[in-house]
């Protein structure tokens, strides 16, 4: 039982961290619930949205990273997810 809840919890942060990535490379400041709560679905509908036009000013987050940076930490956690995933259930 405990193996489908941590298969399952694996899936949802690997599908909100891609979602997110794919999400940031758009401009669209949202995803993560998208990709976390509807899986695959989730992806599509957020790679189907059309790309945001970009202020003049480039934003940082609160942390000094732009999106981009913050793209890439989540394309990371979402490999190492998946790899979690791979080595927890061969």
């Amino acid at each position: 039982m405990i193996e489908i809840i941590i298969m399952i919890l694996g899936q949802a942060l690997f599908f909100g961290f891609l979602t997110t990535y794919v999400a940031l490379k758009k401009n669209i400041k949202y995803g993560f619930g998208w990709g976390f709560l509807l899986g695959i679905v989730g992806l599509v509908v957020i790679a189907g949205l059309p790309v945001e036009k970009l202020n003049q000013e480039a934003e940082e987050s609160e942390w000094g990273l732009d999106g981009f940076d913050v793209a890439m930490i989540s394309m990371i956690i979402a490999i190492l997810a998946f790899l979690a995933l791979v080595i927890v259930f061969p």
